[in-house]
């Protein structure tokens, strides 16, 4: 079985709830990564963000929803696989 490299590419950033008067704050990482040996799409957890969702279209899934505590009001992004070796 063969491992692949999974990133998760942040287009609109999750936020985390507004504390009293403020407003919502986003999160501030880019993207998140992982490796995996799943045969087929790409697994629910990738690097601590909780990813679902998206259309795929070769090996990336468009417009996939994430949550990544603190940050529970979800934001939107790209998965894509690659193999490793």
């Amino acid at each position: 079985m063969q491992s692949k490299r999974i990133t998760f590419t942040v287009r609109a950033p999750a936020m985390m709830p507004p504390n009293g008067a403020s407003a919502p704050v986003p999160d501030n990482k880019p993207g998140y990564s992982a490796v995996s040996m799943a045969n087929n799409g790409y697994p629910p957890n990738i690097g601590g963000a909780t990813v679902s969702g998206g259309r795929q279209i070769g090996d990336t899934w468009y417009g996939c929803t994430y949550v990544a505590g603190p940050y529970v009001i979800p934001g939107l992004g790209d998965v894509k696989i690659d193999s490793i070796g």
